[in-house]
């Protein structure tokens, strides 16, 4: 053990499981591991901006020109909240995390204990364009998520309790399909 390094990216409290101590008037955030995790978020958009070309003729004409933007951000969940993130060099745009522990009593045949609820959201929080409103927006924003635990699907308890035939039925038909996302106002794939 003399001399012993460990990877920087795991915690020694994480590589070793029994063993070490403590202090004794540790904050309960310390005593009480909550298993820091990270999620790797990739956010994918374009920016249009107006520009002036040359067409076949020699013309000069006003097109929008698409640039497509792409930035991958590391974020730490399973401590404090995370809260907000700016996006590198997009002029604006930040990511907003809230996470909650799944209190899943009555859903012990479901979820399994420890399980965390994650919502990732992106907002726009560019300054209005002077000339052009369109040059502020975000056009075909996506998020990416991967985390390095797997996933929970949501179970789908509607038809656990439905009374009529046709809801029992799409219950019994969809019961292999989990879902692992929900759009808020957007799809979710």
């Amino acid at each position: 053990m003399a001399g012993e390094r460990l990877p920087g990216w795991i915690r020694p409290s994480n590589w070793y499981l029994t063993g070490f101590m403590i202090p004794s008037g540790a904050a309960a955030g310390q005593s009480a591991d909550k298993e820091e995790d990270a999620l790797e978020v990739t956010v994918s958009w374009g920016d249009y901006e107006p520009v002036k070309l040359e067409d076949d003729e020699g013309k000069t004409v006003s097109v929008w020109q698409r640039t497509p933007r792409l930035k991958t951000l590391l974020l730490k969940v399973g401590g404090e909240d995370p809260g907000v993130s700016d996006v590198p060099e997009s002029g604006g745009l930040v990511l907003h995390v809230v996470q909650r522990e799944v209190l899943a009593e009555s859903l012990e045949d479901h979820i399994p204990p420890g399980t965390r609820s994650v919502s990732v959201f992106i907002v726009n929080n560019r300054p209005p364009a002077d000339t052009s409103a369109d040059c502020a927006y975000v056009f075909q924003p996506e998020l990416r998520v991967r985390g390095g635990r797997p996933f929970v699907p949501r179970p789908d308890l509607r038809g656990t309790r439905a009374d009529r035939w046709d809801d029992q039925v799409a219950d019994l038909h969809y019961a292999d399909t989990p879902s692992y996302a929900t759009g808020h106002g957007v799809s979710a794939d």
